[in-house]
């Protein structure tokens, strides 16, 4: 028979530390529009895929978005992920016309 720990509760989730500025890029991005921001080299895909799903300020708003694109991916011999770098781009809400 396997033995395991037994614990009289459930432990309290830990959140992950995200070494990445996320939302300092975005919020850079927003302040120049027009112009491309590197956000990070070397990010995994499974991250960005992550990245890509964030809804709140200043990713999304009611005057624009961050476009979040991923360039020079690449699989590492060590680990076997993909990565990539990402870049950031403000994109202005389209404004209806009458």
């Amino acid at each position: 028979m396997k033995k395991g720990i037994v614990l009289d509760e459930l432990p309290p989730a830990q959140r992950r530390r995200d070494n990445y500025d996320w939302h300092g890029k975005a919020a850079l991005a927003v302040q120049n529009p027009g112009k491309v921001i590197l956000a990070y080299k070397d990010v995994p895909v499974s991250r960005i895929m992550s990245v890509r799903q964030y809804k709140t300020s200043p990713f999304v708003h009611p005057e624009g978005k961050i476009q979040i694109s991923m360039r020079d991916s690449y699989v590492d011999d060590r680990d076997g992920k993909r990565y990539g770098d990402v870049y950031f781009t403000w994109v202005p809400a389209q404004k209806e016309s009458k």
